[in-house]
């Protein structure tokens, strides 16, 4: 029975309820707080009008009150669909203040006025419009109501033969408590959902500032670095008594972390893009055997150990060529090598691709310190920097490169996964489609 029921939930009711989210822009995380917020108000507006028109009908109300409530249905049905787009909610919002400002007058005089559930429902709908309404808005909308409400009063308080009394105390009671409970049942979804809303983007905001302190703070150390180098070896180059040998020397270890450097803040412009979601992809033709040796001709002045070979895998691939960003792939396989040589000490690195089940999969095999246990579960999370082995070449990084490499492969449809093994070595896989 279990098993039935959950099967049935994921496949009847998940698509069904993810397909209402879609409709009603609760995963879009793009559009502002006010705008969902309104999209919900309207869905639950359809399902207090829908309802209002069966309790109507019970309690025995003009007919002028029934056919308001099919208008009401009609009129938030066509709000729901013209405010997915976003240039067109600004004219669905004035519509709803309109349509709320008519339906409380027109509630006020055939519901027994300030005795009826009106009130009520102008409590219950003020709050929504806190949430629902952009801050510009909102001053205008509630003065706009409270001066409609103060000028039924007047009405009811000077012209009492317009106001249109229950048959009954019962049958006014029994609409009061109706219109509470709806909106008690009602409002509490809204109210509820823009309060996590909130909370949330709080705690985003809280996380993203932590993030860039923790950014800034990561740079300015990791950028001092190759810099001090640069300037340091510089001025030894400069100097008249400087040894021919030494000046190659100092001329590699420039070189050397010139390119870290540049790898560093590749790594930086390319978080800015994924941040601000302008990272935009370029598809096109990619050979694979250029792109495998131009990796690697791009890593080669970074390995200054002698005692590691740092190896293309050209042999003849088919398909030579396949559809992708060739930019954003080749930027994966730089960040994936430059860790590969800063974690190997001797033996080789190998820089390859195979296809397998219509999938083209690169990788970036290595025979350096290997991943412990403990840092396996968390080695993509942003600023995680992995403790290397005592290594010829500084451990320098920011620790953004891994996690660069998982959000550029999602960008390409693909997936990315590692194979290590402590003091043996590890390989990295970046899965593309072929198609």
């Amino acid at each position: 029975m279990k098993t039935r029921l959950r099967n049935w939930h994921n496949s009847t009711l998940k698509p069904i309820i993810s397909s209402i989210k879609d409709c009603l822009l609760l995963n879009d995380k793009q559009r502002p707080l006010a705008d969902v917020t309104f999209m919900l108000l309207l869905a639950l507006s359809s399902v207090f009008a829908a309802i209002s028109i069966y309790i109507n009908d019970y309690l025995n109300l003009p007919d002028g009150v029934k056919l308001h409530n099919y208008l009401s249905l009609v009129f938030f049905i066509l709000g729901i669909i013209l405010s997915k787009h976003e240039k067109r909610i600004g004219i669905v919002r004035f519509s709803y203040m309109i349509f709320v400002l008519i339906t409380i007058n027109f509630t006020w005089l055939i519901s027994e006025g300030s005795l009826g559930p009106t009130l009520l429902f102008v409590q219950g709908f003020l709050p929504l419009v806190l949430f629902s309404y952009p801050k510009k808005f909102f001053v205008s909308s509630i003065s706009v109501i409270l001066f409609n409400i103060l000028s039924l009063y007047c009405i009811e308080l000077y012209f009492p033969e317009l106001i249109h009394h229950y048959i009954s105390r019962e049958q006014n009671s029994l609409d009061v408590f109706i219109v509470f409970i709806l909106f008690l049942i009602l409002e509490l979804p809204i109210l509820i959902f823009a309060k996590n809303r909130v909370l949330k983007q709080r705690n985003e905001a809280i996380s993203s500032e932590n993030a860039k302190t923790s950014l800034i703070a990561n740079l300015s150390h990791e950028i001092r670095t190759p810099m001090n180098a640069i300037l340091g070896f510089a001025e030894l180059m400069v100097e008249d008594d400087a040894d021919p040998i030494d000046q190659k020397k100092y001329l590699n270890i420039i070189s050397h972390n010139g390119r870290t450097l540049l790898n560093l803040l590749n790594n930086v412009i390319n978080l800015s893009k994924i941040e601000s979601n302008k990272a935009i992809l370029s598809p096109s033709k990619c050979n694979v055997t250029e792109l495998l040796s131009m990796t690697v001709d791009t890593l080669q002045p970074l390995n200054l150990s002698e005692t590691v070979n740092l190896k293309a895998d050209t042999y003849n691939f088919d398909p030579k060529d396949f559809t992708t960003d060739g930019s954003l792939l080749f930027q994966i396989l730089v960040n994936l090598g430059y860790n590969a040589i800063k974690f190997t000490n001797e033996g080789h690195i190998n820089v390859g691709a195979k296809v397998k089940n219509n999938k083209i999969i690169f990788y970036i095999t290595d025979t350096g310190s290997g991943i412990n246990e403990q840092e396996k579960n968390n080695i993509f999370e942003r600023f995680k920097k992995l403790e290397a082995a005592p290594s010829l070449t500084p451990t320098n990084g920011a620790g953004l490169g891994l996690s660069i490499c998982l959000s550029l492969t999602k960008l390409l449809n693909g997936k990315i996964w590692f194979e290590s093994e402590e003091q043996k070595g590890t390989t990295f896989y970046v899965e593309l489609p072929l198609d």
